[in-house]
């Protein structure tokens, strides 16, 4: 049994031995610095632009799934019931956007106060900027995927 408990022991010194030189070499490839400011922009930015992307996506995936199915319910005369997908499809599109843009506002600040904190306050207006234009990108998705399904029932009256 003390074999086995020695054996453990050294096990968990091996471990933390890694740890250590691990720690230590990734401090030495950056001169003995602390956290390095573009590294954290970075990927900040790769975050922010993944999830914008695939927000967008879904925006349209979601507008085209609703206006196929909404130009079908026309065309067989079931306005009511085209209107209901309408009306779900936006309510879709609404929450999933409002949970975009507050997945990527809170990564935002707490980006821009990790950058403000390592002193780059140019790096953080840049990242701010950028979160800014990426925002903007997601509500004009929102806002046209919305606008498409609206337009859907112009020839059938007011939408």
């Amino acid at each position: 049994m003390q074999t086995l408990e020695k054996r453990s022991a050294i096990v968990v010194i091996v471990i933390a031995m890694l740890l250590v030189s691990s720690v230590s070499t990734t401090a030495e490839a950056r001169g003995g610095r602390g956290p390095d400011p573009q590294g954290i922009f970075d990927r900040c930015v790769d975050f922010i632009d993944h999830h914008t992307e695939r927000c967008n996506n879904r925006t349209v995936r979601h507008a085209k799934e609703a206006v196929a199915e909404i130009r079908k319910l026309l065309e067989a005369g079931e306005v009511e019931a085209a209107r209901e997908v309408a009306a779900e499809a936006i309510r879709k599109i609404e929450a999933h956007t409002a949970q975009c843009i507050e997945l990527i506002r809170r990564r935002c600040i707490h980006c821009a106060e990790r950058l403000v904190a390592l002193g780059e306050d140019r790096l953080a207006a840049r990242l701010r900027e950028h979160c800014a234009q990426q925002l903007d990108s997601i509500k004009n998705h929102r806002d046209r995927a919305i606008g498409f399904i609206r337009s859907q029932f112009r020839a059938v009256g007011s939408g």
